[in-house]
């Protein structure tokens, strides 16, 4: 799906078209708004994720739970935001994780104990100790607050944190 910008509109038969090339126009209801061209990595929840193809239908498999996955932009289909993952392959932004991997995995000590969350946010109703260490792969922003990942779905604040 290659990046094509509007140039002008047009309503044939009560049906609005995009003017996206020379002479070459496109049914509005086909168009997918790239969002962001910026690519990246995403992580999947704790549950399969079915990926759809770019009019929204489902491919009939599934993403692994909290796997990692690269995405080339995020694009609008039907008004939802999604992550392509393949040229024909998008995941709902608000099925997965954007995550932002570190060059190489990082010691973090606990400065106090905290608690441990899963991806979406919630309490695992565990914690670590204060002064204990953990290594992460990375970190993404869940709930507003930057978390650092410690284990497959086990996340905590880097604000309870110190890297040495």
């Amino acid at each position: 799906m290659a990046s094509m910008g509007v140039k002008a509109t047009a309503t044939l038969n009560g049906k609005l078209f995009y003017l996206v090339g020379d002479g070459e126009f496109i049914e509005a209801s086909d168009y997918h708004f790239v969002e962001s061209a910026e690519p990246g990595i995403l992580r999947t929840y704790d549950k399969s994720l079915q990926p759809v193809d770019a009019f929204g239908q489902p491919l009939g498999k599934t993403l692994s739970p909290n796997t990692a996955w690269k995405y080339s932009r995020t694009v609008k289909i039907d008004g939802a935001s999604y992550y392509q993952v393949a040229s024909d392959e998008f995941v709902p932004v608000d099925d997965a994780l954007g995550f932002t991997p570190v060059a190489k995995p990082t010691d973090l000590k606990v400065t106090k104990k905290t608690t441990i969350y899963n991806s979406l946010g919630e309490s695992t109703e565990k914690t670590l100790a204060k002064g204990s260490a953990w290594r992460t792969d990375g970190c993404a922003l869940i709930n507003g607050v930057k978390m650092y990942r410690v284990s497959t779905d086990g996340w905590i604040s880097a604000a309870s944190v110190e890297a040495y």
